[in-house]
Protein backbone atom coordinates (compact mmCIF):
# COMPACT_ATOMS: atom_id res chain seq x y z
CA UNK A 1 0.00 0.00 0.00
CA UNK A 2 1.17 3.65 -1.05
CA UNK A 3 0.96 6.19 0.71
CA UNK A 4 -2.32 8.19 0.34
CA UNK A 5 -2.43 11.61 -1.69
CA UNK A 6 -2.60 14.42 0.44
CA UNK A 7 -6.02 16.82 -0.90
CA UNK A 8 -6.52 20.19 -0.54
CA UNK A 9 -8.82 22.72 -0.80
CA UNK A 10 -9.66 25.45 -3.89
CA UNK A 11 -9.01 28.11 -1.67
CA UNK A 12 -5.52 27.11 0.23
CA UNK A 13 -4.21 26.41 -3.46
CA UNK A 14 -5.25 29.97 -4.72
CA UNK A 15 -3.69 31.49 -1.39
CA UNK A 16 -0.50 29.70 -1.98
CA UNK A 17 -0.71 30.60 -5.46
CA UNK A 18 -1.28 34.15 -4.35
CA UNK A 19 1.20 34.05 -1.87
CA UNK A 20 3.72 33.35 -4.54
CA UNK A 21 2.58 35.95 -6.74
CA UNK A 22 2.80 38.34 -4.43
CA UNK A 23 6.97 37.78 -4.71
CA UNK A 24 7.44 35.63 -1.98
CA UNK A 25 9.88 32.59 -2.78
CA UNK A 26 8.08 29.58 -4.55
CA UNK A 27 10.54 27.32 -1.51
CA UNK A 28 9.62 29.27 1.36
CA UNK A 29 6.09 29.57 0.60
CA UNK A 30 6.14 25.52 0.31
CA UNK A 31 7.53 25.48 3.37
CA UNK A 32 5.60 27.94 5.30
CA UNK A 33 2.71 25.96 4.21
CA UNK A 34 4.63 22.32 4.66
CA UNK A 35 3.79 21.19 0.72
CA UNK A 36 5.94 19.98 -1.79
CA UNK A 37 7.90 23.14 -3.89
CA UNK A 38 6.74 20.72 -6.78
CA UNK A 39 3.11 20.27 -5.89
CA UNK A 40 3.33 24.57 -5.53
CA UNK A 41 5.04 24.56 -8.70
CA UNK A 42 1.97 22.74 -10.37
CA UNK A 43 -0.46 25.37 -9.11
CA UNK A 44 1.69 27.94 -10.50
CA UNK A 45 1.34 26.83 -13.83
CA UNK A 46 -2.10 25.69 -13.64
CA UNK A 47 -2.85 29.11 -12.47
CA UNK A 48 -0.96 30.55 -15.51
CA UNK A 49 -2.97 28.82 -17.92
CA UNK A 50 -6.46 29.74 -15.97
CA UNK A 51 -7.09 25.97 -15.28
CA UNK A 52 -7.05 26.38 -11.37
CA UNK A 53 -10.15 28.63 -10.60
CA UNK A 54 -12.05 26.68 -13.26
CA UNK A 55 -12.95 23.43 -11.13
CA UNK A 56 -13.56 24.83 -7.54
CA UNK A 57 -15.83 26.89 -5.95
CA UNK A 58 -15.66 30.75 -5.86
CA UNK A 59 -13.18 32.41 -3.27
CA UNK A 60 -14.84 35.78 -1.79
CA UNK A 61 -12.14 38.06 -0.52
CA UNK A 62 -12.53 37.45 3.32
CA UNK A 63 -12.17 33.73 2.84
CA UNK A 64 -8.75 35.02 0.89
CA UNK A 65 -7.99 37.13 3.32
CA UNK A 66 -8.37 34.76 6.61
CA UNK A 67 -5.94 31.65 4.13
CA UNK A 68 -3.69 34.41 4.28
CA UNK A 69 -3.89 35.11 7.69
CA UNK A 70 -3.55 32.13 9.07
CA UNK A 71 -0.33 31.05 6.88
CA UNK A 72 0.94 34.29 8.05
CA UNK A 73 0.21 33.02 11.73
CA UNK A 74 1.82 30.06 10.79
CA UNK A 75 5.17 31.40 9.99
CA UNK A 76 4.93 33.94 12.66
CA UNK A 77 4.43 31.19 15.09
CA UNK A 78 7.59 29.08 13.54
CA UNK A 79 10.01 32.43 14.13
CA UNK A 80 8.85 32.60 17.92
CA UNK A 81 9.36 29.25 18.49
CA UNK A 82 13.27 29.47 16.60
CA UNK A 83 13.83 32.51 18.70
CA UNK A 84 12.46 31.16 22.02
CA UNK A 85 14.44 28.69 22.12
CA UNK A 86 17.94 30.49 20.50
CA UNK A 87 17.33 32.59 23.89
CA UNK A 88 17.05 29.82 25.92
CA UNK A 89 20.43 28.51 24.28
CA UNK A 90 21.70 31.75 24.44
CA UNK A 91 20.80 33.18 28.32
CA UNK A 92 22.94 30.01 29.82
CA UNK A 93 26.44 29.94 27.51
CA UNK A 94 27.74 26.83 29.39
CA UNK A 95 24.55 25.17 29.92
CA UNK A 96 25.74 23.44 25.93
CA UNK A 97 29.15 23.12 26.87
CA UNK A 98 30.87 19.95 28.87
CA UNK A 99 32.60 21.19 32.28
CA UNK A 100 36.01 22.42 32.06
CA UNK A 101 38.76 20.28 33.64
CA UNK A 102 40.01 21.79 36.64
CA UNK A 103 43.41 22.87 36.33
CA UNK A 104 46.44 22.96 38.30
CA UNK A 105 49.98 22.77 37.64
CA UNK A 106 51.54 19.57 37.20
CA UNK A 107 54.84 18.53 39.13
CA UNK A 108 55.35 15.35 37.58
CA UNK A 109 53.52 13.24 39.94
CA UNK A 110 49.70 12.08 39.92
CA UNK A 111 47.51 12.50 42.62
CA UNK A 112 44.33 10.57 42.16
CA UNK A 113 41.36 12.37 44.17
CA UNK A 114 38.68 11.06 46.22
CA UNK A 115 36.33 11.30 43.37
CA UNK A 116 36.18 9.69 40.54
CA UNK A 117 37.99 10.98 37.00
CA UNK A 118 39.03 13.47 38.73
CA UNK A 119 43.02 13.45 38.30
CA UNK A 120 45.10 16.46 39.81
CA UNK A 121 48.90 17.32 39.21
Amino acid sequence: MGIPRARYTQEFMIEAVRMVRGRQSMAAVAKILSISPKTLHHWVKADSAGKLNGAGKQVSPEQMEIARLRAELARVKMERDILEKAAAYFANPRSHLPPLPELAKYDGTLRISAKPNRIFG
